[in-house]
């Protein structure tokens, strides 16, 4: 009888460890890590992969101010967009020879070739390159926001996080787009408590990169995270 009296404490002290801990309190920081993904509405992107760190400083078990640093990893579309100037989608120049041996072809003089192949090589002067998504175009941003924690318990609870912020990236986005953004988030998430200081974290939502204009990049997606509270 002792020995299953020590052994049921043994197994049950560690439970109760963790209930007498409240979920968040007055002045915990919690830091995640996390990688996600966004699917982005807009023809020149197709999505983009996020990496970062979100920091938590808590006001009390409901509200916090969250701020997140993220790197970013655009996945960009092959075809052109409407200001690209050069219409080819298979060559980044008109093949000039191919034309002029149709003109000869069809009767026309040596001086009519060689003004139509000067107008082509004039073309393909002020033709802009077909993007690819060779690209590799990535990027940085921030935003700081205020979270709140719909009903806390000791093992976790939903929470609505909203930011705003500011992105730059090393190419345009879109093409012939930006390279610095205003950015905003909103999104709905679990933080799910494992250990007195490890948490699991899954985030959804809505988020926003530029102005507010036809080349702003908006979509929806949504995260997974580790936690850590000190």
């Amino acid at each position: 009888m002792i020995a299953t009296a020590i052994l049921l404490a043994g197994l049950l002290a560690p439970g109760q460890a963790l209930a007498e801990k409240k979920y968040h309190i007055s002045n915990d920081l919690e830091a995640s890590a996390s990688v996600g993904g966004v699917w982005v509405f807009h023809d020149d992107v197709d999505a983009y992969m996020t990496y970062g760190v979100t920091l938590d400083y808590f006001i009390n078990e409901f509200w916090s101010v969250e701020a997140e640093f993220l790197a970013y990893e655009f996945f960009m579309n092959a075809d052109l967009d409407s200001d690209q100037k050069n219409f080819f989608r298979n060559y980044e120049v008109i093949p000039s020879a191919y034309v002029t041996q149709l003109l000869a072809s069809m009767g026309y003089t040596t001086s009519q070739q060689d003004v139509a192949a000067e107008y082509i090589e004039a073309v393909n002067r002020s033709a802009m390159p077909v993007p690819t998504r060779d690209e590799n175009i990535s990027g940085y941003g921030f935003t700081v926001g205020p979270r709140f924690n719909f009903f806390p318990t000791e093992m976790g609870g939903l929470f609505l996080a909203m930011g705003v912020g500011a992105a730059v990236t090393d190419e345009e986005v879109p093409y012939s787009g930006n390279t610095n953004f205003f950015s905003f988030k909103t999104e709905i998430g679990q933080d799910l408590r494992v250990t007195d200081h490890f948490s699991f974290l899954i985030r959804m939502g809505f988020r926003h990169l530029g102005g507010f204009n036809p080349q702003q990049l908006d979509g929806v997606g949504g995260s997974v995270g580790v936690g850590y509270t000190f």
